[in-house]
C-alpha cells in the first residue's frame, strides 16, 4: 500500500486507514521477514551439514593423524631395535672375525716358524753333506794321487824289468 492511498479526515488522516496502512506494512514485513528466515534456515541447513561433514572429515583425519603418528612411533621403535641389533651382530662380527684373524695369524706363524726350521736343518744338512762330499772328494783325490804314485811306480819298476 502506498502513502498516498490513506485517507484524510478532519484532523489528519483516519484511523481505519493509518491502521490499514500499518496492516499492510506489517504483513508485508512479514513475508519478507518469512522470506528471510526461510532463506537464512536453508542457509544454517546447509551450513550445519557442511559443518557436520567437516567434522566428519575432521574426525577421519585426526584418526588418521593418530594412526600415522602409531605407525611412525612403532617405525622409529623397529628402527632403533633393528639398529641395535645390527650393531650387536656388527660387534660378534667383529669379535668373531678378530679372532679368527688371531687365530689365522698365529697359524701363519707356525708355519713360518715351521719353514725357519726346516730351512735350517735343510741348511745344516746341506752344510753336512756338502762336509761330507768334501771329504770324500778329499779322500778321493788323495786315492787318485795314490793311485797315480802307484802307477808311476809301477811304469817305474817296470821299466827297471825292462
Amino acid at each position: 500500500m502506498d502513502i498516498t492511498m490513506l485517507k484524510s479526515s478532519l484532523w489528519g488522516y483516519s484511523k481505519s486507514s493509518v491502521c490499514e496502512y500499518i496492516a499492510a506494512m506489517n504483513e508485508d514485513f512479514s513475508h519478507k521477514l518469512m522470506a528471510t528466515v526461510k532463506e537464512n534456515d536453508g542457509r544454517i541447513k546447509e551450513l550445519e551439514a557442511k559443518i557436520s561433514q567437516l567434522e566428519t572429515e575432521n574426525n577421519a583425519l585426526r584418526e588418521e593423524r593418530d594412526f600415522v603418528a602409531s605407525v611412525m612411533e612403532d617405525a622409529k621403535k623397529f628402527s632403533n631395535e633393528l639398529k641395535e641389533k645390527a650393531e650387536q651382530e656388527n660387534k660378534r662380527f667383529r669379535e668373531s672375525n678378530m679372532a679368527y684373524n688371531n687365530e689365522q695369524f698365529r697359524r701363519i706363524m707356525q708355519f713360518s716358524d715351521g719353514i725357519d726350521r726346516v730351512r735350517n736343518s735343510m741348511h745344516s744338512l746341506i752344510k753336512s753333506f756338502d762336509s761330507e762330499l768334501e771329504k770324500s772328494k778329499d779322500e778321493l783325490t788323495e786315492l787318485s794321487n795314490g793311485l797315480k804314485q802307484l802307477d808311476s811306480f809301477d811304469e817305474v819298476k817296470t821299466e827297471d824289468e825292462k
